[in-house]
Parts: structure tokens; C-alpha cells; sequence
């Protein structure tokens, strides 16, 4: 199991967006049996910001609200979470986001990257779960989540499941990839100058 900080920024950064919304859903109505939203918005920005600095902006192209069902869908969504010098933590992108306003448990698919650059290390995968009360981040059994780090170590495989609690990570199978060791160990800075 390989210990990881970086699977936890991009799901804390959508809970803080949703949970920072103040919209009253209770004012809404239930919308009509055909499937229509409540509540429709295009190019959604929102900004949280705490002590009078930025912490994280989202955008959404798209944003659809269902009442009777108790989720939102987000569609082409970005973020960006801000360290508190103002630089950019982390980031990252999926094309949608499906959130159950009850649970908080959230559904990203499509082409999501996510990035820290605390870690210098980023997540690729086409679909990923998140399960608030657990606080587990899983993609699907049998579909691959690459995990890339900046120094060129890769991993990669299926049955992604990264605990928050444990603060730990495992892929259950198909696993590979390349671990680059740079040399900074004692040991092996001691082994470059014995010739």
C-alpha cells in the first residue's frame, strides 16, 4: 500500500464548493416527472474565500439541479485550491461531477486529472467515487487510474481505492509501473561517492 496525500485535494475541494453553496434547495420545487432540473446554470464561478484570502474557485460550463432525485450535476468542471501564499496547491478537471445533496458522496467520470503541487504528483482516470461517510475515493473494478509523479514514477492499475482516514492508497490488480529513485537517500548518496 502506498501512502498519498494528493487523492484527498481534488474531493475536498468539491465538498468545500458544495458545502460553501448557500442556495436554499428546500425553496425549490420538485421539478416535473419528465427528468427536467429545478435549476439550471451556465458557466458557473464560484469563489470561496476564508480570513480574506482565495482558498479554491470552481468552474462549471454547466450546472443542473434535481430536487426530487436530491443531486446536482456539474458538467466540464475545474478547480483550483490555493495555498496561503495565494499559489496554486492543487488543481484539476473531470467532465462531470454527479453529487447526491443528501449523502455528499460524489460521481466524477470523463477525463479527470487532478494535481498537487505540494506532491508533484497527479491522478489520471476516467471515473473515480467518493464516499463522504467513509471518506474513500474508488474508481471501478477492471478500468485503470494512473497515478504520475514529476520526477517520472509511474503507477497504474484497477481497483483503485484511496482510504482518507488511513491516508493510504491501493490498486487491487493489473498493477505497474516505475518507481525512479533520485538518489537522495543517505545510503545511496554515500554509494555515488565510493568508487
Amino acid at each position: 500500500m502506498i501512502q498519498i496525500r494528493h487523492a484527498w485535494l481534488f474531493t475536498a475541494a468539491m465538498l468545500l464548493v458544495l458545502g460553501a453553496c448557500s442556495l436554499e434547495y428546500d425553496m425549490l420545487d420538485d421539478g416535473d416527472a419528465n427528468g427536467r432540473p429545478e435549476l439550471e446554470l451556465s458557466r458557473l464561478q464560484h469563489t470561496v474565500v476564508r480570513s480574506g484570502r482565495i482558498q479554491l474557485q470552481v468552474h462549471a460550463e454547466h450546472s443542473r439541479t434535481f430536487q426530487g432525485e436530491r443531486r446536482q450535476e456539474l458538467i466540464d468542471v475545474y478547480f483550483w485550491e490555493f495555498d496561503r501564499d495565494g499559489a496554486v496547491a492543487s488543481e484539476g478537471r473531470a467532465d462531470q461531477a454527479e453529487v447526491e445533496l443528501e449523502s455528499e458522496d460524489i460521481t466524477f467520470s470523463g477525463g479527470i486529472q487532478l494535481y498537487s503541487h505540494q506532491e508533484e504528483a497527479g491522478i489520471h482516470a476516467e471515473f473515480l467515487e467518493w464516499n463522504s461517510e467513509n471518506r474513500r475515493l474508488q474508481g471501478r473494478d477492471g478500468e485503470r487510474v494512473s497515478i504520475i509523479r514529476d520526477d517520472g514514477s509511474t503507477i497504474y492499475g484497477s481497483g483503485f481505492l484511496a482510504d482518507m482516514r488511513h491516508r493510504s492508497l491501493e490498486f487491487r490488480s493489473q498493477v505497474e509501473g516505475a518507481f525512479v529513485d533520485n538518489g537522495t537517500s543517505d545510503d545511496s548518496a554515500a554509494a555515488a561517492e565510493d568508487p
